[in-house]
């Protein structure tokens, strides 16, 4: 017997076509919605590589905030050091105390001195570097005297390990020397290449120059 749906009275078709009919749509509207999802989800994976920039923040250093607060401190007290010395220098003419003119000097000296010093010692310490991977080149960035970034571009062929290790020194770049912590790099292949550690070995080289020891 053939089964038919009757709504308010009026007769439509059998039972067995609406299922099959109903199947027919649900396997159709599965087997395309999947295709699209792909599509969309390509279409976005392209949209995000092609603007996606190559130039990448590889390091930061971890001494970045100390380093700042330490300069500004040490401006701090060289600022009101300088601002005692008319104070310190009219005191001592007008006792012709020698204690406090030598006093005064000392505190001059100092809040000249230690910033300069300062300066020099962090000079070379690198708070960020960005690597560029379409141009192999990297961008270290320095603290200029009064905390302003100072911008260096380089390759890894301007980078020279020094011979004699140093505890203010990684390596020198165009003559200037630069220290970073290995262990603050997003990525140690990039480390590598910066170092050179992923150049070929020279064996006659190494050759040469044990001949030469020999000898």
């Amino acid at each position: 017997m053939k089964w038919c749906a009757i709504v308010g009275g009026c007769k439509f078709l059998p039972l067995r076509q609406l299922m099959s009919a109903s199947l027919l749509k649900r396997s159709v509207s599965v087997s395309v919605l999947p295709l699209q999802t792909k599509q969309k989800l390509q279409n976005v994976s392209r949209d995000s590589l092609s603007s996606r920039p190559s130039t990448v923040q590889v390091y930061e250093g971890l001494l970045t905030r100390m380093v700042k607060g330490i300069k500004i401190f040490s401006f701090s007290t060289s600022f009101l050091g300088l601002m005692c010395q008319p104070v310190l220098v009219s005191k001592s003419l007008a006792t012709s105390s020698i204690i406090i003119g030598s006093v005064g000097g000392f505190i001059a000296v100092y809040s000249i001195l230690t910033p300069i010093i300062l300066h020099w010692i962090v000079r070379r310490y690198v708070v960020q570097l960005y690597f560029d991977s379409n141009t192999k080149s990297f961008t270290s960035v320095t603290l200029g005297f009064f905390n302003t970034q100072k911008k260096l571009e380089f390759s890894a062929c301007d980078v020279s390990v020094p011979e004699v290790e140093s505890p203010l020194t990684t390596f020198i770049v165009k003559g200037k020397p630069l220290l970073v912590d290995p262990q603050q790099f997003t990525d140690l292949s990039i480390y590598g290449h910066l170092m050179g550690y992923d150049k070929p070995i020279d064996l006659q080289l190494e050759k040469k120059q044990s001949t030469e020891e020999n000898k």
